[in-house]
């Protein structure tokens, strides 16, 4: 599934399949947004500049970078349970004990607040009761500078909210 950002504003959707699946016959299956002449356009802009500038592999490249600095945090601090990945859209699970992955619930919402006050939006997964699960995703065109920033801040925030 895809939508939203592909049609830069304008409304769109759509699906991707792998082979082998038996297709939609006409008539299925249809998107509330999936048949808007300019949101085609516009997404076939968007996806020329994806190709372009290269971005895909810049989430690639940016991403792994992500993940391997988390991956050292965790072995470094027991709050990390859990890193999902890869590319730009991360989670990193905060548990109280890695055995028994009971959730840190308030050190995650303590984590969007913390890096706010240092300039760094981090989210947080508040969706079917979970809370625990710190959400990085930056934009596509994110910098080196700003992607170490963020995990500069992002151990830095893990430490104030670590308890003691």
């Amino acid at each position: 599934m895809f939508w939203k950002g592909i049609g830069g504003g304008f409304p769109i959707a759509g699906h991707f399949s792998r082979n082998g699946l038996k297709p939609f016959e006409p008539g299925d299956h249809s998107f509330t947004f999936a048949h808007f002449p300019v949101s085609l356009v516009a997404s076939l802009a968007t996806l020329r500049v994806l190709e372009e500038e290269g971005l895909l592999e810049r989430a690639q490249k940016v991403g792994a970078y992500f993940t391997s600095r988390l991956h050292e945090m965790k072995d470094k601090y027991e709050l990390i349970g859990d890193i999902r990945g890869p590319g730009l859209m991360l989670g990193i699970e905060l548990v109280y004990n890695k055995k028994t992955k009971e959730p840190a619930r308030k050190e995650a919402y303590q984590f969007e607040k913390e890096g706010i006050k240092r300039g760094v939006l981090f989210g947080n997964s508040k969706y079917s009761g979970m809370g625990n699960v710190v959400k990085i995703k930056p934009p596509l065109v994110i910098s080196d500078a700003q992607a170490e920033r963020v995990m500069q801040v992002f151990e830095e925030v893990l430490q104030v909210v670590t308890p003691h």
